[in-house]
């Protein structure tokens, strides 16, 4: 999409998506898939949650909260997986600038060009150079902390500098939408 780089890196029983809503929004959300009778590397489920989230998109793309409430909903039912976090992420348009909207736990995180992280919540401004980062939810986090670790984000703005850039390895699934040309 113009104007957004974005780069994941799952687990391998992770989830990360990026859905455009509009010409100049966009989806990202990132979970978990379930295992349960899927043969190896759960793509038949990857591929459900995907067309439950566009299909949610359609309808709640413009509420982060009930977006990911409607869409865990559903995947529950399906038994696919669950969703941990979405960001609505829009473009700078005729003279607004970009903004974004999050949900989830842990919290999606806007990133500035300095590197300091806020939650994301409803209609949060975004500046060229800035990114928003998603992180799955651990089995093994501490239960009263909400936010992604500073190691994580870093390892998520490493993934916006591409295949050249070292390999990070990651505890959960990363992704990263990098405001138009860089971070």
């Amino acid at each position: 999409m113009p104007g957004f780089r974005v780069a994941w890196a799952p687990t391998s029983d992770g989830f990360g998506a990026v859905v455009p809503v509009s010409g100049q929004r966009l989806l990202a959300a990132v979970g978990r898939v379930f295992a349960d009778g899927l043969p190896p590397g759960g793509e038949p489920a990857r591929d459900g949650i995907r067309s439950v989230i566009e299909d949610h998109a359609l309808v709640e793309g413009y509420d982060a909260r009930a977006l990911l409430h409607r869409c865990n909903v559903d995947l529950l039912r399906l038994r696919l997986g669950r969703l941990d976090a979405v960001a609505l992420v829009n473009g700078a348009v005729a003279g607004m600038p970009a903004s974004v909207s999050g949900a989830g736990s842990p919290a999606p995180l806007v990133v500035t060009a300095d590197r300091l992280s806020a939650p994301a919540g409803d209609g949060v401004p975004l500046a060229e150079g800035w990114a928003v980062v998603l992180g799955s939810e651990l089995t093994h986090a501490d239960p009263f902390s909400n936010l992604l670790s500073p190691d994580d984000v870093r390892r998520a703005l490493a993934l916006l500098d591409g295949p050249g850039a070292p390999a990070v390895g990651a505890s959960r699934t990363m992704l990263a939408v990098g405001i138009a040309g860089g971070r």
